[in-house]
């Protein structure tokens, strides 16, 4: 096993939340009442990042993607990401084999695609994906196997 190296970031700890695990897959940044600043950074093997590349892209600086996010998910193992933006807005990108990104296909996306509708209120994924609406009611998709 390899021994992980010291790196120099120009950011503080205190500045970041992590989605999976600190350093490897992305963060976020809260950015007033306006919601969160969505930054991705490590292995782009999936689109899982957002950054319309596919096949093994590293990014060791952060990159921001646009708009303010309310609720961020993504997935390790089927490598792909659903957000709502502060707008209520839905978005998904990454790995589709399991049809977890919501668009009604297995196609894969290395860029963020809006899921219908402008009243979102939070997502999460696992094997499926899940996301609530503003009114309370519950959304599933994507793999069913259990």
């Amino acid at each position: 096993m390899a021994t992980p190296a010291q790196r120099t970031n120009t950011w503080t700890l205190d500045e970041w939340y992590d989605q999976n695990v600190a350093g490897t897959s992305g963060g976020y940044e809260y950015d007033g009442s306006n919601g969160y600043k969505l930054w991705v950074w490590g292995w782009d093997n999936s689109g899982q990042l957002g950054q319309n590349v596919w096949g093994g892209t590293k990014y060791v600086d952060p990159v921001q993607l646009p708009g303010t996010y309310k609720t961020i998910a993504g997935t390790m193992g089927l490598v792909s990401t659903i957000a709502v933006k502060s707008d209520n807005t839905l978005w998904s990108w990454g790995y589709n084999a399991a049809g977890q990104l919501g668009n009604n296909s297995l196609t894969n996306r290395s860029s963020p695609i809006q899921i219908p509708g402008t009243n979102w209120n939070s997502a999460a994924q696992g094997t499926g994906t899940w996301a609530t609406r503003t009114n309370g009611t519950l959304w599933a998709w994507g793999n069913n196997q259990q």
